[in-house]
């Protein structure tokens, strides 16, 4: 491997633990907004009550909220947690996205109540 090569996967190793650590933050972030519960989330964007989302469904949601997200990064991020690798995003799976490593927080958030059930 040349001097090059090697130092630009140090850099992409580094650039990839900053983003974990940041998503990671944001997660515990969610978590002390004590408002903030799974179920609740899930159900904003899941308008069907299908138990499952899809990326175009995401896009529409994050759209109707003035959240301009480009539908590129929304699929990724489907792709990133969907387990079954079908397309859409089950509860358990967007359970995964959002809830962080850590036992103590990751417990306090599946702890919480949904405040408006369908």
């Amino acid at each position: 491997m040349k001097a090059d090569d090697e130092e630009e996967l140090v850099r992409a190793f580094k650039e990839q633990i900053s983003l974990e650590k940041e998503l990671e933050d944001a997660k515990i972030r969610l978590v002390h907004q004590h408002d903030f519960n799974l179920m609740d989330a899930f159900q904003m964007i899941d308008v069907d009550s299908k138990g499952w989302i899809t990326a175009p469904e995401l896009v529409e949601v994050l759209h109707s909220l003035g959240l301009y997200v480009h539908k590129d990064d929304i699929y990724l991020f489907v792709r990133r947690y969907d387990k079954d690798s079908d397309g859409r995003l089950h509860y358990s799976d967007f359970c995964d996205a959002f809830t962080p490593k850590d036992v103590h927080q990751a417990s306090t958030l599946n702890l919480r109540k949904a405040y408006y059930l369908h």
